[in-house]
């Protein structure tokens, strides 16, 4: 039993900037295989590299974030999504950083042990592109007192983001007009309940602002 939060990542590159498509071999390699996060064989850390064969998309899950590159993109820089801290507005607190882990029969998914107490972090590769989510499984202070829990992803050079309207997306720019898109979120507790989740701008960040009255937490 967790209340957990989830968020679907996906890409759309501005054809007039790069005009790619995917390649005609990608059709032939079975769908299991495709997504499967790939243990880089060199490097001192544990580190996981995946490639969308559809959105162009490039993920390096290492001990110092997910880093998002667009392929054939040499001028684009890379995008870190890992989220940063957790609390409440004006409450926030870093997160530690923490060794990737692949799952245990599930090669498309990969885990950071918790970065804070009851905080566990996923990523997990398939079709529709890089799903990023979070199991938690006790709530901050703020939160349990009644604070809307909030969840700041971290921010990364080069690149500006922007907080639609219903605050239910964000879309991610480089200043190539390159675009990386965030969006379908959900929350759900552990007796099955849907709670609201709002995708807020924060300073030049974004993030997930979650409302837990009521919410089904272990004991």
């Amino acid at each position: 039993m967790r209340t957990q939060v989830a968020l679907l990542l996906g890409v759309g590159l501005a054809t007039s900037a790069c005009g790619q498509s995917r390649s005609s071999t990608t059709a032939s390699v079975p769908a299991d295989i495709r997504y499967f996060m790939q243990p880089e064989p060199s490097g001192p850390a544990r580190s996981y590299v995946a490639r969308h064969p559809d959105t162009l998309l490039r993920a390096r899950l290492s001990r110092a974030g997910v880093l998002l590159q667009l392929v054939g993109r040499d001028d684009s820089p890379a995008l870190d999504l890992q989220a940063a801290a957790w609390g409440c507005a004006g409450e926030l607190e870093p997160l530690a950083e923490a060794e990737p882990t692949a799952a245990e029969g599930q090669p498309q998914t990969v885990r950071y042990a918790e970065r804070a107490r009851g905080f566990l972090e996923w990523y997990e590769h398939g079709p529709r592109g890089l799903e990023q989510g979070f199991t938690l499984e006790r709530l901050p202070a703020c939160a349990r007192a009644g604070g809307t829990l909030q969840i700041a992803l971290k921010t990364s050079a080069g690149w500006s983001s922007e907080a639609s309207a219903e605050q239910r997306a964000a879309i991610f720019r480089d200043k190539s007009g390159n675009t990386v898109h965030y969006t379908d979120a959900f929350a759900r507790g552990a007796d099955g309940r849907e709670h609201a989740v709002r995708i807020t701008q924060l300073g030049a960040g974004v993030a997930l602002e979650v409302e837990t009255t009521g919410v089904a937490l272990p004991l």
